[in-house]
């Protein structure tokens, strides 16, 4: 067991393995450790959220009407082949608003906004993306994402939610 298994209380026997890539196409994957116990990792729902930038080359609304009305559709059709059964856009909005924000705690400039697809487990994630329908979808989103998202100023992770009111 290594210091990092006894850290977080796994064992190599207990991690999950997610070969492939991220539903949201961040490409390859591979051999990345999931450091959930073995049955959280089959029965735990976990949240793909990326938080994207536009490509400078387009303008607001050029992104906006590209991810909302062409990658939206696009991408649900994906998402569902990859087992997903929730996928959410958030666009930032109120200008004014998050500038009085971002200045009152001092945070960087927003994203220009967030997506979040929720899978059933870490699990039938990495066995949807095992197979040969899941690793076409999963590579048509990464191709379509070069459309309008730059990615290197953009973040994509997964989470577990932790519900506090709602």
């Amino acid at each position: 067991m290594s210091i990092e298994d006894s850290r977080n209380g796994t064992s190599p026997t207990r991690r999950t393995l997610i070969t492939g890539a991220t539903a949201a196409g961040l490409g390859a994957l591979a051999a990345t450790l999931v450091p959930q116990p073995a049955e959280a990792a089959i029965t735990t729902p976990i949240k793909l959220v990326c938080a994207i930038q536009r490509r400078p080359d387009l303008t607001p609304r050029e992104f906006y009407d590209y991810w909302l009305y062409k990658h939206g559709p696009f991408a649900t059709e994906q998402v569902k082949q990859l087992g997903a059964y929730r996928y959410v856009q958030s666009h930032t909005t109120e200008a004014a608003l998050n500038l009085t924000l971002r200045e009152s705690r001092g945070t960087m400039p927003p994203f220009d906004g967030v997506t979040e697809v929720w899978f059933r487990s870490a699990l039938a994630l990495a066995t949807a993306l095992a197979t040969p329908a899941g690793a076409q979808a999963n590579n048509k989103l990464a191709e379509d994402e070069k459309n309008f998202i730059d990615l290197s100023r953009s973040s994509y992770f997964f989470t577990t939610e932790h519900v506090m009111l709602g």
